[in-house]
């Protein structure tokens, strides 16, 4: 009897030592959990901390960017009930691949969310935090800095066509000039030969005139097509 009771005694005594190493490796643990987490909850871009494919963490910029009413509602649930539908296959994907200890950064997507587009970017990072797989994903709403490069793409091909256009109309006074120099020598030329009887010479200025005269018509019309393949391109724009 009192070896058995001796045992218990024992067996009760080591169960108390296995709790209480329980107790300070999860107190450790969280310590360790708030340690890695306190950080992320000052970036200014928007963080989400998986385990699995279960939420353990996001910050404020992440409730923000996604408009979340309730936090609590998100903790410990599964990602794929907030990650919006246009992400959700790609994101497995991905996942599949992080797992497999390959990180992926600087990824570009576009989101209708809440009736409205955002460009994002975003980057994920395979971590082992307490011997656990962890995945860190970080979002960054770029919509302003795209619209302000399309701003500036398109004030750059604004600037090149108007170069090409001052191009363009530099060689069209030059091709304009030339023939009408011509036209206008030959006329002199013309009244010089009326006036000396000299008739075949007439006849020679007069051909050319008519050269030059078809020259300019040609230039008018490639003017022209230019103008109308310039305004085609303005209605598209």
């Amino acid at each position: 009897m009192a070896k058995k009771e001796e045992l218990l005694k024992r067996q009760n005594k080591e169960l108390i030592i296995k709790n209480q190493a329980l107790i300070k490796a999860n107190l450790e643990r969280s310590k360790s959990d708030r340690k890695y987490k306190q950080p992320l909850h000052f970036l200014p871009q928007a963080v989400l901390l998986i385990k699995g494919t279960t939420v353990s963490f996001i910050n404020e910029s992440f409730i923000q960017l996604f408009d979340i009413k309730i936090k609590e509602n998100i903790i410990n649930k599964d990602v794929f009930n907030i990650i919006p539908g246009d992400l959700k296959e790609l994101f497995k994907k991905q996942l599949s691949s992080l797992y497999s200890g390959n990180d992926m950064s600087n990824l570009q997507t576009s989101l209708n969310f809440n009736d409205r587009k955002i460009d994002l970017e975003y980057s994920l990072f395979h971590h082992i935090i307490n011997n656990e797989d962890y995945i860190l994903v970080i979002f960054e709403d770029i919509t302003e800095k795209k619209q302000a490069q399309d701003i500036l793409t398109s004030a750059r091909v604004e600037e090149e066509n108007e170069q090409l256009k001052i191009g363009f109309l530099a060689n069209i006074s030059h091709e304009l000039r030339t023939p009408i120099s011509l036209i206008y020598s030959a006329i002199q030329v013309q009244e010089q030969c009326i006036d000396s009887g000299d008739m075949k010479q007439h006849q020679r200025y007069t051909k050319v005139i008519k050269q030059n005269c078809f020259r300019l018509l040609r230039i008018i019309n490639n003017l022209i097509d230019a103008t109308r393949i310039d305004a085609s391109y303005l209605r598209q724009i």
